[in-house]
């Protein structure tokens, strides 16, 4: 029930998907640009050094008598080319603190942007909790700027918990397909991934609207999170499962088949979809009723059309 109602609120409230995807293209070419401040200069400060432009030089060389098959020639431009290597890397060991400074430079952009796009999710989730709740339709950016003080707060309790836990289980996988067959460490990196983020949203998908239409702060909210009293871990979690692996595959798909461009809509469909299963978990695990679209109101146990009328006068099913 929850895997159909979720689906069905995502399309009631497709016209999101696009008001995230400018957000998300704002955002990517604000990381972009920031990634480019940073990595630019120290590549300048390599492309400059002697050690590069003999490197440049002698491979252009050894390139040169390879096309114009030139054995001798070839030989000694190889033996020059090793030569230039060897003083080129060590010339990169003497940047270690560039490289050190480049790198925590692109963690603190990556965490930027971590924070900024949890102001995406929160606003998203306003959106969606407004249309499911009252059937309003609520202005993106108008709900974000409303709910900025909340969103930043949200952001910077819930990205560094994912954080952590995202290295970790990168780590698990790096570890695990260290170790597995040639043939399976692809599969085996993808499948440990997808069910690793399913678990990270099973016990951290009350968390937001927990906030959002709950109004509990964020530490009451994680404590009801956690707490799995009386929720289905399981069937959540199996719920996640195949959303995910849905998510995959239209991303994918989107990717080979249209060369990209539909990664466009893919993507920040994604985003959506994952957000509306946490608020149709919570309203379902509350008792709460909700719109699925226009015309239908769903209780926490069965589905019945109402009028708005009947809805707002509480008539049972």
């Amino acid at each position: 029930m929850k895997f159909r109602h979720t689906f069905h609120v995502f399309v009631d409230n497709f016209s999101t998907t696009y008001k995230l995807l400018l957000y998300k293209l704002v955002l990517t070419l604000i990381t972009a640009g920031l990634c480019c401040a940073i990595l630019i200069p120290m590549f300048g400060n390599i492309v400059d050094t002697p050690e590069y432009v003999s490197l440049h030089a002698s491979l252009t060389s050894m390139w040169e008598a390879f096309i114009n098959f030139i054995p001798d020639e070839l030989h000694r431009q190889v033996i020059e080319f090793r030569e230039a290597l060897d003083e080129f890397i060590k010339m990169l060991g003497t940047m270690t603190s560039t490289f050190v400074l480049s790198a925590v430079l692109l963690a603190i952009v990556y965490l930027i942007n971590r924070f900024l796009s949890a102001i995406g999710t929160y606003t998203v989730g306003s959106v969606v909790n407004d249309k499911m709740a009252l059937r309003a339709r609520s202005s993106f950016l108008y709900t974000m700027t409303k709910n900025l003080g909340k969103a930043s707060l949200f952001s910077v309790i819930y990205v560094p918990i994912c954080f952590i836990y995202d290295v970790v289980c990168v780590l698990i996988c790096a570890l695990v397909v260290s170790i597995s067959p040639m043939l399976v460490k692809f599969f085996a990196f993808t499948a440990l991934m997808i069910v690793f983020s399913s678990l990270k949203n099973t016990f951290l998908c009350d968390w937001l609207p927990a906030v959002v239409h709950g109004k509990m702060s964020n530490g009451a909210a994680i404590g009801y999170a956690l707490s799995r009293n009386g929720k289905d871990t399981a069937y959540i979690f199996s719920n996640l499962l195949i959303i995910q692996l849905i998510i995959f595959a239209m991303n994918v798909a989107a990717l080979v088949l249209t060369f990209g461009a539909g990664l466009l809509i893919t993507l920040p469909a994604s985003y959506l979809i994952l957000t509306i299963f946490q608020f149709v978990n919570y309203y379902d695990g509350n008792g709460i009723r909700y719109f699925l679209d226009e015309d239908t109101i769903v209780g926490p146990e069965r589905e019945k059309p109402l009028t708005r009328e009947e809805f707002f006068k509480g008539v049972d099913n």
